[in-house]
């Protein structure tokens, strides 16, 4: 799996992914997927797409989206800010596709082209601004773009997602949320499981267990700290919840990626 929350820090992540597994976010970077081999079911506001070999999905800034693999995939996700994208800067603040989706055969080649030489010159952000521009060029022309409003809805389960990922690593519960957001907690418990299909407990341990996974693969913190710096309350709950999940310890998967 490969979870992302946003490095506001760097403008630029390019990475191969397998098994892209991640649960309803959003961000100010835009996102760009593309499936290398195998199936994974893209959500993007609402929408949903099963995408399989040569196809893409492009994730506009502040849109809510999931990843769910079904199999094993392959995939690569670029991750970059408004500073990289140049003349397209406007279309993606401002605008939205029709739909996000595109298929393998409206693709020029030179699409997987850019993700491979992103990849290979990610340490050149100057140079990687100009093959994310060429990319841009090849996919934008294929979206139909408009300015819409969004519905209540939808603003509200933004303003929801929005919240728990800025907020997940701090004490948390339905209560806080609904005070927060000015909303009855029934409501809130209606959105959570009518349009992210999984209730707030279940949400919030997932997103700080995807976060926890990052930290374990990308650092040496003892698993002590990654508990606590992902939001969790104990140990305890933690070794429960990644047990669940992932059906080893967190040792075990540390030992495992190493």
């Amino acid at each position: 799996m490969n979870p992302f929350y946003e490095n506001k820090e760097t403008p630029l992540q390019i990475s191969p992914s397998l098994n892209l597994e991640f649960p309803e976010h959003l961000h100010g970077h835009t996102e760009i997927l593309f499936v290398r081999e195998g199936r994974i079911l893209v959500n993007i506001m609402g929408k949903t797409k099963e995408l399989k070999k040569g196809d893409c999905a492009v994730v506009f800034p502040q849109k809510i989206h999931s990843y769910h693999s079904l199999g094993d995939s392959s995939s690569w996700l670029l991750i970059f800010g408004n500073t990289l994208a140049g003349s397209y800067l406007h279309s993606l603040q401002e605008y939205s596709p029709s739909t996000p989706f595109l298929p393998a055969g409206s693709l020029h080649r030179d699409v997987a082209l850019s993700f491979e030489r992103l990849y290979d010159s990610s340490g050149d952000i100057s140079l990687c601004s100009a093959w994310i521009q060429v990319l841009l060029a090849n996919i934008m022309p294929l979206l139909s773009l408009r300015k819409e409003n969004q519905p209540e809805s939808m603003e509200l389960t933004h303003r929801l997602v929005h919240y728990v990922m800025e907020h997940f690593q701090e004490p948390l519960t339905l209560e806080i949320l609904a005070k927060e957001l000015h909303i009855n907690k029934y409501y809130l418990s209606h959105i959570f499981s009518g349009r992210l299909h999984i209730n707030f407990r279940g949400y919030l341990n997932r997103i700080r267990l995807e976060y926890a996974l990052q930290l374990i693969r990308s650092t040496r913190q003892p698993l002590t700290s990654v508990w606590e710096e992902a939001g969790f309350n104990s140990q305890r709950s933690f070794n429960r919840i990644f047990q669940e999940t992932m059906g080893m310890t967190p040792l075990e998967y540390r030992k495992s990626i190493l």
